[in-house]
């Protein structure tokens, strides 16, 4: 690309955000509750006490979690010199670019970096989230605030963004991958034996079913093209499992969850494990703490005694090079507004709803795994404790919020725990005192629920029904039994 008369360029770099020091966890856990989109309540007068609650009363957790890595998140510091190593490789180019770290959830926030980008008089941005595989609560969540941003601010609204989407099968980043794996392949006591195991972070299951997120198909793409680049350069297949970590609550996420395929393994007899992170660019908590600490305890414990872990991308400079040649393709190629790059199949609807769904009902299955996402703050305590009862319920997540609360609960008590409740719930529902209210029967009428519409007219008016009446008792109680099943 010639440099003479080419515009003054702004790549934007979008991550999460995390604590740098200990006394930025409960500040960094208020901003990531208090965002509508990651908790829905039916008012928002609630949700910055909400926010205060959750964060003063889990903080306490979460520091221990980031002491055990050294007293906070490296991922600014790391970002930042992934930022600054993509520059001079733009400008080794002759591309006049200037890059910017823009995080959701703490300093630097989005915010932060469009005043940076309108002061000094960039003319187009590239926006490439650090995400290689698109989520709508990763890559989605943040065009979307920098939607919101350009709505409110016209200066801004008139700059040329180019947006890229996802890059998961991107030559380069395969390239990295491939090569940052293929290295600790050699260095197990039996490298064609060797077992690749990716960890990719979880999402609850319903986003992909019910939101028609990409991300499950994008990682198994990825991992298909990584396996492939491996066998090409080592000369022979290593065995491989996918699976899913970080999950949090008792909504189903995307399986196999990792802490179950280790154990698994380890029953199997395997010995060499290569681990590899998948969806994480950067080293932070998810890395150093969750699958160096607690995962490698699960591996040595169901008995694989070879844990070597892939490093993550960071300043790799093939991965470097390759998110340079992403953003001179993206100068290059036809403008992606942002609208454009958060779409997913229009049949489908994106949430969050457009309006509060109280119950167990679909759309709350998908709140409860939108306030699950906050796994990805890595905020997950190191000693987890057994969850304060404090009665069933009152807003579909209270259950889950409680966990976050209450500094977390082991599994098999969550599950015993979430499920009387949800039973309890059930039975409510499902009370005759109950379906008069909610399907409006009158009292007058002794039709059944179920009966046909014949016996009470053509139309169903003369009872003062609606149609839902006469759906089926074993109708109406499916969607729940199958979730209790």
């Amino acid at each position: 690309m010639e440099k003479e008369g080419m515009a003054r360029v702004g790549v934007l770099l979008l991550n999460l955000g995390g604590p740098e020091r200990i006394e930025d966890v409960g500040p960094f856990l208020y901003n990531l509750f208090a965002d509508p989109e990651i908790i829905r309540l039916p008012t928002p007068l609630l949700q910055k006490p909400l926010a205060w609650l959750i964060s003063t009363l889990r903080s306490g957790k979460s520091k221990a979690a980031y002491r055990s890595i050294g007293g906070g998140s490296p991922l600014r510091r790391i970002t930042e010199h992934q930022a600054r190593a993509l520059q001079s490789s733009l400008r080794e180019r002759g591309v006049e670019a200037t890059t910017y770290v823009a995080m959701r959830y703490w300093h630097p926030f989005t915010e932060s970096a469009v005043a940076d980008i309108k002061a000094d008089g960039i003319e187009e941005v590239v926006v490439l989230p650090l995400y290689p595989q698109f989520s709508i609560s990763t890559s989605g969540s943040s065009f979307r605030e920098l939607k919101r941003l350009r709505q409110a601010d016209p200066a801004f609204d008139r700059l040329p963004l180019r947006c890229i989407r996802s890059w998961y099968d991107h030559p380069g980043y395969i390239a990295a991958m491939a090569g940052l794996i293929s290295g600790q392949i050699r260095a197990a006591s039996d490298p064609a034996r060797a077992h690749i195991f990716f960890s990719a972070h979880g999402v609850p299951k319903s986003y992909v079913e019910e939101a028609g997120d990409p991300y499950q198909s994008e990682i198994e793409a990825c991992v298909a093209l990584i396996l492939q680049r491996l066998q090409r350069d080592l000369g022979y297949a290593n065995p491989y499992t996918l699976a899913y970590q970080s999950r949090v609550g008792p909504v189903e996420w995307l399986k196999p969850y990792t802490e179950d395929a280790l154990r698994q393994l380890g029953s199997d007899g395997v010995q060499d494990l290569v681990v590899v992170p998948i969806s994480f660019v950067s080293e932070h908590i998810e890395t150093l703490e969750e699958i160096d600490l607690e995962y490698r305890e699960i591996a040595e414990e169901s008995g694989i005694h070879h844990f070597l872990r892939v490093p993550a991308l960071d300043t790799d400079p093939t991965f470097i090079k390759g998110l340079a040649d992403l953003v001179v393709e993206a100068l290059e190629g036809p403008e992606i507004n942002l609208d454009q790059a958060a779409q997913i199949p229009t049949k489908i609807k994106l949430y969050p709803q457009d309006k509060w769904a109280w119950g167990w009902s679909n759309s709350s299955e998908v709140w409860n795994g939108r306030l699950a996402m906050v796994g990805f703050s890595g905020w997950r305590g190191a000693t987890p404790l057994r969850p304060r009862h404090r009665g069933p319920a009152r807003f579909p997540g209270a259950q889950l919020v409680e966990r976050c609360a209450g500094g977390g609960a082991r599994e098999r008590g969550l599950r015993q725990w979430a499920g009387d409740s949800l039973r309890g719930l059930r039975a409510h529902l499902l009370s005759p005192r109950w379906q008069r209210r909610r399907l409006l029967v009158p009292k007058r009428c002794g039709a059944a629920p179920g009966g046909s519409a014949a016996a009470h007219g053509p139309d169903d008016r003369p009872c003062g029904h609606d149609r839902q009446h006469h759906r089926t008792p074993s109708a109406l109680g499916a969607p729940l039994s199958g979730r209790l099943a």
